[in-house]
């Protein structure tokens, strides 16, 4: 049985959800750096006295502000059709902004003893701090990435200092340090990502568990059923459903009790879920007593054998209560068709649900299998 809700066929390319979300996150940088850069060269009065470095440095900016913009645009397009160019593009516009403010300031650094250069230096060390505590907050979920990025930011400006005479060694040792200390931060950041990470994976599961059983309950089945719809309506590949309920189940815990009756329910869960193995084999438990499995592109001589096997695997165990030995037998209905545009998945399960209610009606403890054909369309 599929463990995740990954194991869901994808009606896309794979979506890597961080690095979208990344690339959400930090799409305010495009405006960020450049204003950064404008105040710096006003401030710093780059603009009158090294208008081209300003002007240069501005266009620059830009330019990776557009790129940035557009690969944004086309973000899930390109994702579809050509991830690694996506992943290249995505890398490359968190680090080159930040590698641009690293080399300035490492050239800054060069020139902070002339006069014109003083106000500027001043102002773009404070840009760079500032530009280290956005860029790791914003990329922390993704350690390495964050990591990355304070190096392409710090490390021109320590080599600068430790290079260059010993006038420049405070500024790259406030540098350094500051940047051990944001080190240090992004690892209790990334940390902190992981734990939302799995407190969030774990309420995913209570939603999608059946608690008593440990499957997929009525809702997660609900969504596979229709994303496994969409997914075989592509590619005209078959759907099975096995709709089992357990015969005279209300005899069971009218006699025996409510207890008995959950360990019935769950040494049933228990035999689904070690007969239906495969990744994309969905088993649930939709209602008391009543399970489905959902499989994937199987051959009807496979399903006929799957259910009978497990028809004749409950049918000979038993389950202990004060003593007493209580047989459980099923009754199973198997749907085998292959979807149609014109159709909804609620068809595939109206056709397993009439097959169980035949197996009851010829005296339940059986299979009844429809064997494949074309969904009707739906009347409704």
């Amino acid at each position: 049985m599929a463990s995740q809700v990954s194991h869901l066929p994808d009606t896309t390319a794979p979506v890597p959800v961080l690095e979208q979300e990344l690339e959400r996150r930090s799409l305010n940088g495009v405006y960020v750096y450049l204003v950064a850069w404008a105040i710096i060269g006003w401030a710093g009065h780059l603009l009158h006295e090294e208008p081209g470095l300003f002007w240069g440095v501005l266009l620059v900016l830009t330019g990776l502000g557009c790129v940035r913009l557009l690969s944004y645009h086309y973000s899930n397009r390109l994702l579809a059709y050509r991830p690694r160019v996506w992943h290249w593009i995505f890398g490359f516009n968190a680090l080159a902004p930040a590698a641009i403010y690293g080399g300035l300031m490492a050239l800054e650094m060069l020139h902070s003893d002339h006069d014109e250069h003083e106000h500027a230096f001043t102002y773009l060390l404070m840009v760079v701090f500032a530009l280290i505590s956005g860029g790791i907050v914003t990329f922390s979920p993704k350690r390495a990435l964050a990591n990355a990025y304070l190096l392409v930011i710090t490390v021109p400006a320590i080599l600068t200092a430790i290079l260059t005479d010993a006038e420049h060694l405070h500024e790259g040792l406030l540098i350094f340090l500051y940047g051990a200390f944001t080190y240090m931060h992004i690892k209790l950041l990334n940390g902190e990502y992981q734990e939302r990470c799995e407190q969030r994976g774990m309420l995913e599961k209570l939603t999608q568990m059946d608690t008593l059983t440990d499957i997929y309950n009525r809702r997660y089945f609900d969504d596979a059923l229709n994303l496994y719809w969409k997914s075989h309506l592509r590619n005209g590949k078959s759907l099975a459903l096995l709709l089992i309920d357990i015969d005279h189940f209300k005899q069971i815990n009218d006699r025996y009790g409510h207890p008995t009756g959950d360990k019935v329910i769950q040494q049933v869960a228990n035999t689904l879920k070690n007969s239906f193995r495969r990744d994309t084999d969905i088993v649930a438990r939709i209602g008391g007593e009543e399970f489905a499995v959902l499989m994937s592109e199987p051959s009807l001589a496979v399903v006929e054998q799957l259910a009978d096997g497990v028809n004749l695997q409950i049918s000979r165990q038993s389950i202990d209560s004060a003593g007493e030995r209580i047989q459980v037998t099923v009754s199973i209905g198997v749907a085998l068709l292959t979807p149609e545009l014109n159709c909804r998945s609620r068809e595939l399960y109206k056709v397993a649900d009439r097959c169980l209610y035949q197996a009851k009606e010829q005296g339940r403890n059986r299979v009844v299998v429809v064997a494949p054909l074309a969904a009707e369309a739906d009347s409704a």
